[in-house]
C-alpha cells in the first residue's frame, strides 16, 4: 500500500505498471521470481469502493472489481530450474463517468541456474494493464504495455566475498492512443561486491548505469530532431545486520548523477513544440530500514530514503523522491494478521512537460497514505483480506490535489502444490 520505487540509481530506474495500487515501500518485491516446482493455479477477486474513484479534485464515488487467474509451472533440468507464469484479469468499473472495462495480462518465464560458485537468473516478462499508480493524474484512465528482459548472477569468491552483476532491457509504451509521450525504453547495468560476516554484518559496494530514451518526445538540436533521454549513474555503499532476534538494520548511501541527454529546451510532445526545463540532479541518495520485533506477534518496521526514478505514468522526465513510513504487523495466530501503516512521499519533478493527459506542468507534491488491513487464510487453499485506506495528495499545482478513502475486500484460492 506504499510507493513502489527503485533504489536511487540502483538496478532498473523505470517504474513498471503493477497489478494493483503501488507496491511496498521497501525495495525487493517487484522482480520476477521462481513460482515453485509443479503446476499451480491461483484465482482471486479484489473489490474496492472509493469515495473519489479516479482521484481527481472533483470525482464521484464508485466501485472497482478486479478478478484474475494466474497459472504457473516450474520444473528442474539438472541443477537448473525453468519456469513460466501467466495471468489474465479484468478491470471493471461501476460509477459515474467510469471508463469501459479493460482486460489485464501478464506473462513471464525464465531459468534459474547454478554453475559451480555462481548462481543467477535469466528471465523475461510482458504485461498490459490500466495504470493504477498514485502518481498518475489519470488514475486508471490509460493503459500501458511493458516488456522486460534481464540477466543477473552472483559468484562467491572464497567464503566471505561475492561478486554480482546484472543487465536488463525494459520498454514501456502507452496504448489506445493516449499518453504516448510517457513511453520509455531503457538499458540498465549494475555490479557490486559484498562482504558477509556473521559477527560484523554484510557490507556492500555497488554501482549502476541506466540509459533511458523517450521515443515519443523529440528534442530540437543543432543536428536535427533527437529522441529525448536521461543518463543516470550511481555508486554507493550498503550495510545490513541483525542484532539478536529482535532488531534488523539495513542502510545504503549512494551518490547519484541524473542528467538529460540533451541541453536544448525545445521539445516536441504529442506533436506540439514546447519549452521544457533541462534540470538534472547530482547529490546523495539513501535508503534505510529498521525492524523492531517487540514481541513474537508484533513487528514494527521503519523506512526512509531518497531516490530518483523515471516514472512513465507522469509528465516529467524523472522524479526526485524523499519518503518515510512506519508499518505495524501483528500476528493474531497462525492464520490471521493485522497490518497498519502511514507513509509520506515528497516528489520533486524534473523536466516537467505538458501532454494530452496533463495540461499543467508538474512541479512538486506530497502524497500521504494511511491504511489498516486484516488478512487471513482459511484452510489450505483460501485467503481473504479486508482493508481501509485513505490517500491524500497536495501539490503546488492545485489541479493535482485530491483526497480519497476506500474500503476493499479480496478473496483468493490456490490450487496445486508449488515446491521450492
Amino acid at each position: 500500500m506504499t510507493p513502489e520505487d527503485g533504489y536511487a540509481g540502483g538496478g532498473s530506474n523505470v517504474l513498471t505498471a503493477s497489478d494493483n495500487d503501488d507496491g511496498p515501500l521497501r525495495e525487493g518485491g517487484g522482480g520476477i521470481s521462481f513460482p515453485g516446482l509443479g503446476l499451480s493455479l491461483a484465482a482471486n477477486v479484489m473489490g474496492r469502493y472509493e469515495d473519489n474513484l479516479f482521484r481527481q479534485q472533483q470525482s464521484g464515488g464508485g466501485f472497482r472489481l478486479r478478478p484474475r487467474v494466474t497459472v504457473s509451472y516450474g520444473t528442474r533440468l539438472g541443477q537448473q530450474r525453468l519456469f513460466v507464469q501467466g495471468t489474465i484479469g479484468r478491470d471493471m468499473f461501476f460509477g459515474s463517468g467510469a471508463p469501459p472495462d479493460r482486460q489485464r495480462y501478464n506473462a513471464s518465464g525464465g531459468m534459474q541456474f547454478q554453475l559451480s560458485r555462481c548462481s543467477g537468473q535469466i528471465a523475461g516478462t510482458w504485461s498490459r494493464a490500466l495504470i493504477f499508480l498514485s502518481d498518475a493524474a489519470a488514475f486508471g484512465g490509460f493503459e500501458q504495455e511493458s516488456t522486460g528482459l534481464s540477466a543477473g548472477a552472483s559468484c562467491r569468491i572464497g567464503t566471505a566475498l561475492s561478486l554480482n552483476g546484472g543487465i536488463s532491457r525494459n520498454t514501456t509504451d502507452s496504448v489506445r492512443g493516449v499518453g504516448r509521450s510517457f513511453s520509455v525504453n531503457s538499458w540498465n547495468y549494475s555490479a557490486g561486491l559484498t562482504f558477509a560476516s556473521r559477527t560484523l554484518g554484510t557490507f556492500g559496494v555497488n554501482g549502476s548505469i541506466s540509459d533511458s530514451r523517450n521515443p515519443s518526445r523529440l528534442v530540437l538540436t543543432p543536428d536535427g530532431q533527437q529522441e529525448d533521454g536521461l543518463d543516470q549513474r550511481s555508486v554507493g555503499l550498503s550495510y545490513q545486520r541483525s542484532f539478536g532476534q529482535r532488531i534488523g538494520l539495513s542502510v545504503g548511501l549512494n551518490y547519484i548523477n541524473s542528467q538529460p541527454k540533451f541541453d536544448q529546451t525545445v521539445v516536441i510532445v504529442d506533436g506540439v513544440p514546447q519549452v521544457v526545463p533541462r534540470e538534472g540532479f547530482s547529490g546523495l541518495g539513501y535508503d534505510a530500514g529498521l525492524d523492531f520485533r517487540l514481541t513474537q506477534r508484533l513487528l514494527v518496521q521503519l523506512s526512509g530514503g531518497r531516490r530518483t526514478r523515471i516514472n512513465p505514468a507522469v509528465g516529467a522526465q524523472f522524479v526526485v523522491i524523499d519518503f518515510y513510513g512506519i508499518d505495524l504487523n501483528y500476528q493474531f495466530n497462525r492464520n490471521y494478521a493485522l497490518n497498519a501503516g502511514v507513509s509520506r512521499r515528497k516528489n520533486a519533478f524534473r523536466g516537467s512537460f505538458l501532454s494530452d493527459l496533463e495540461t499543467v506542468a508538474r512541479r512538486s507534491d506530497e502524497f500521504d497514505r494511511y491504511y489498516v488491513r486484516v488478512s487471513g487464510q482459511i484452510g489450505q487453499r483460501l485467503t481473504l483480506g479486508f482493508d481501509v485506506v485513505h490517500n491524500r495528495r497536495r501539490s503546488d499545482v492545485a489541479l493535482f490535489d485530491f483526497n480519497s478513502t476506500g474500503v476493499g475486500l479480496s478473496l483468493g484460492a490456490q490450487f496445486g502444490r508449488g515446491r521450492s
